[in-house]
């Protein structure tokens, strides 16, 4: 599957305090937890979340073949993965959405099954009990999609919102608002998806539409 290379680097001094070669693939998603470092090596038809501060594997995830995205919340990882299809076009087949308890063990999984080839999902977004699933933009605009997908994490049903534009960036504010940030407007929706404000802008050139904006500042009142 290959090697990798981890470089550790002190942030404060900005120097390099350890650079391990690793004989495995390794997923672009890695963590911290109680101090410890997780990442997952990837093999043909699983992945292992390994810790690296201890040395052990710590979980093996099957039917994927590589990590997107992890999120962490208190004890709990919410995991990305994707299953590449073994053949010369090299399609993402399904993606499984896991929600793993790094202290109880307890796991559960959503499969979503990639029909067509529709997706391009790139990283998720925890919002009140709902998963959004956020698409690669470079990969979105060729498509011209006008959907966003999320997980109902109640009903483990997938659905979506239809939007004018997919947006360049999705936020939650401190409100529990959702903020989407799309190439000429803004839109803010509540916790149950209803449509708060929807406000067109012109900020942003033709040549940027490709780019992901990451932040916002909120100015003034709502």
């Amino acid at each position: 599957m290959g090697k990798a290379n981890l470089n550790i680097y002190d942030k404060e001094k900005n120097t390099s305090i350890a650079d391990e070669k690793i004989n495995h693939t390794l997923s672009p998603s890695m963590f911290e937890y109680n101090s410890d470092l997780y990442y997952y090596m990837n093999d043909k038809n699983k992945v292992t979340l390994y810790n690296h501060t201890k040395k052990k594997s710590k979980l093996t995830l099957e039917g994927i073949n590589e990590v997107l995205y992890t999120h962490l919340d208190g004890d709990t990882i919410y995991v990305l993965g994707k299953f590449i299809e073994d053949d010369e076009k090299g399609q993402i087949g399904k993606y499984d959405l896991i929600e793993y308890n790094l202290k109880t063990k307890a796991i559960s999984k959503t499969i979503i099954k990639n029909d067509s080839y529709r997706y391009m999902f790139s990283d998720l977004i925890l919002f009140n009990n709902n998963i959004i699933l956020q698409e690669d933009i470079t990969m979105v605009l060729f498509k011209n999609k006008k959907e966003i997908v999320y997980l109902d994490r109640v009903s483990k049903q997938t659905k979506n919102i239809i939007v004018d534009e997919y947006p360049q960036s999705i936020s939650v504010d401190n409100e529990n608002n959702l903020i989407l940030v799309s190439k000429n407007s803004i839109s803010i929706y509540d916790k149950d998806f209803k449509l708060i404000k929807h406000k067109k802008i012109d900020i942003i050139e033709k040549d940027d539409y490709g780019r992901r904006f990451n932040s916002y500042i909120v100015i003034g009142g709502k």
